[in-house]
């Protein structure tokens, strides 16, 4: 398992922070072993990653290290407060909701990344086969849709992200902005 981690967290160069978000739970059941030849609990979450990194080898191997920027592409600011989401697309639409009363309690972070989510979903036939660049007051939010998150809950968020992108053709982009902006 250690040699997979060491293997997709090479390729960085050429995947950019996905290898973060895809050895999580790996990383953590490592970290949890009692010693280097001690056995290690194989759960759903291990599984899911080992099966993805079995597929991923082949893409990334033909996979240019310079990728050629697209021409097309969108700005999302997103925010959350206590009790609603929005995102606005540059001087395109505007997409709001609010949080469901248990997602009211979650912690801001989450919150900011319901909002990232939530935004995403409602924009998505505006932003199908586009680079997007979201841009959100959380430093947290931009840190975990790119790296994913040792919170199993937050770390849900960001692979739903991922595969929504994915499914969708977005090459997105999170940026932190200082509230004030």
């Amino acid at each position: 398992m250690a040699r997979v981690i060491g293997h997709a967290v090479s390729m960085q160069l050429v995947m950019g922070a996905l290898p973060r978000l895809f050895t999580r739970a790996c990383e953590t059941t490592l970290r949890e072993r009692v010693g280097w030849n001690g056995t290690v609990a194989v759960t759903a979450a291990v599984q899911e990653e080992l099966h993805f990194w079995q597929g991923m080898a082949r893409e990334a191997l033909s996979a240019p290290i310079v990728r050629l920027a697209s021409t097309v592409g969108v700005e999302v600011r997103t925010d959350a407060s206590d009790f609603a989401w929005s995102g606005v697309m540059a001087g395109q639409a505007v997409a709001r909701g609010y949080l469901a009363l248990a997602e009211r309690v979650e912690s801001s972070a989450m919150r900011e990344m319901l909002a990232l989510w939530y935004s995403l979903q409602a924009l998505e036939g505006r932003l199908r086969g586009r680079r997007v660049h979201v841009l959100t007051d959380s430093t947290n939010a931009r840190s975990i849709a790119t790296k994913g998150s040792k919170w199993a809950h937050l770390q849900a968020v960001a692979l739903k992200v991922f595969w929504w992108c994915k499914a969708n053709q977005v090459q997105l982009s999170v940026a932190w902005i200082p509230r004030e902006q």
